[in-house]
Parts: structure tokens; C-alpha cells; sequence
């Protein structure tokens, strides 16, 4: 692999995914299943993503030194889950209009539906709707999760806020107050890796899919 990859796959290992409940349209009991889990239940597939990254982490000879960035909307659905199989997670909320989130989402779930239907199969009304479901479903019991967690660990260092459009205008500068933030070690030769990075973005972004279909029932 030569770019980063969501770390959904290491979920898929223990039957929980994201992209199945909202690209089907006949998937909605194993969205309420996942909703439903205990806090038991949910530490325990936690468990077991944590060994699969331990795992990984051994067999990979370029294993970082420091820490690990993993990134997946799922992880907003089970907070108290997370928090307590990795307590020390620092844990990065990126924060964007709702409008350019929705089509993002819906730009990648349209393109992940073609492994589930044929295109002419696909209604798109259907999977706006269950997108936007979702990401209410997430942001609501996410904010509630972090409000308790904040409110039992005042002291807490694990949230750190980033405004999208600061982000994608100053990524360099935003990275330095993360890295202040977390105690993380921040050296020249990380910087210049990130403008190397930077340069050849573009490139990157230009490649991903995007959304082009009208969402009109």
C-alpha cells in the first residue's frame, strides 16, 4: 500500500461495519443490532481490534515509533467503548459543515453501493437518506458519550478540536498545536515529510470518486 488506508477493515474482522446498514436497503435490523450492543459487547469486539492492531504493528517493519493514526466514523458510535480498551487514545475531533460532510459521505458510499448492487439498481434517494441517518445517528451519540466522559475526566487531555477550514489552510501549523497538545515528539524531518506529502496531494485528491447523481426521488 502506498497511501493510508480507514480502519474499518480491522472492525470488519469482528462482524462490525458501517457500510452495509446504509448502502442496503435490507439492512436495517443489523443497524439496530449494532446500536443496541452492551458496553460489554462493544468493549470486547474493542478487544479484539486492539489485537489485530497489535498484530499488525509486530509484523510491520515500519512500524511508527510513537503512535498509530486510525480514523473511521465508526469509532464516534462506541466512545465509551473506546475509551475504556485505550484509555490514553488521543482522540482528534475534525469538525466541518454538515452540508460538505453529507456530500463527501455520500460520494464514497455511492461508489462502495456498486459492490452491492448493479448501478441502475442503485436509489439514490434511498442511500441519501440512510447517510444522512447515520451521521445524526453518530454525531448524536458521540457528542453525548465525549459530554459524560469530559464531565467524569475534567482533566482529560484525550479530545483535541480542529476546525476543518483552518486545517486544510494551515495543515502544518494545525499539526504542531495536535503534536503540542499530546506531548508527541515534532521534528524537522516530520515536517518536511508532511510538505512532501502536501505537493503530491493534490494528485491523491483528484483521484477519489465523487459524487454526480441527482438525489430526487
Amino acid at each position: 500500500a502506498t497511501n493510508a488506508d480507514e480502519c474499518c477493515h480491522l472492525f470488519e474482522q469482528s462482524w462490525v461495519d458501517r457500510h452495509s446498514p446504509i448502502t442496503s436497503e435490507n439492512m436495517d435490523m443489523y443497524l439496530q443490532t449494532l446500536l443496541n450492543l452492551s458496553i460489554e459487547q462493544q468493549v470486547e469486539f474493542y478487544e479484539f481490534y486492539k489485537k489485530t492492531l497489535q498484530a499488525m504493528a509486530y509484523l510491520n517493519k515500519d512500524q511508527p515509533v510513537s503512535h498509530h493514526v486510525l480514523k473511521d466514523a465508526t469509532h464516534y458510535l462506541f466512545v465509551e467503548a473506546l475509551l475504556k480498551v485505550f484509555p490514553d487514545a488521543s482522540v482528534l475531533m475534525l469538525h466541518r459543515k454538515p452540508a460538505p460532510v453529507a456530500k463527501s459521505c455520500l460520494s464514497g458510499i455511492s461508489f462502495v453501493a456498486r459492490y452491492y448492487y448493479r448501478v441502475r439498481d442503485i436509489l439514490y434517494s434511498n442511500l441519501a437518506a440512510r447517510t444522512l441517518k447515520w451521521m445524526t445517528i453518530s454525531v448524536e451519540r458521540g457528542n453525548e458519550a465525549r459530554y459524560n466522559y469530559e464531565k467524569q475526566h475534567p482533566d482529560n487531555k484525550n479530545f483535541f478540536d480542529v476546525q476543518f477550514e483552518e486545517f486544510v489552510k494551515e495543515p502544518i501549523e494545525v499539526v504542531k498545536r495536535i503534536y503540542a497538545h499530546y506531548g508527541y515528539e515534532y521534528s524537522q524531518q516530520f515536517e518536511d515529510n508532511m510538505k512532501t506529502f502536501l505537493q503530491h496531494y493534490e494528485t491523491f485528491r483528484k483521484s477519489k470518486p465523487s459524487f454526480r447523481h441527482s438525489i430526487e426521488p
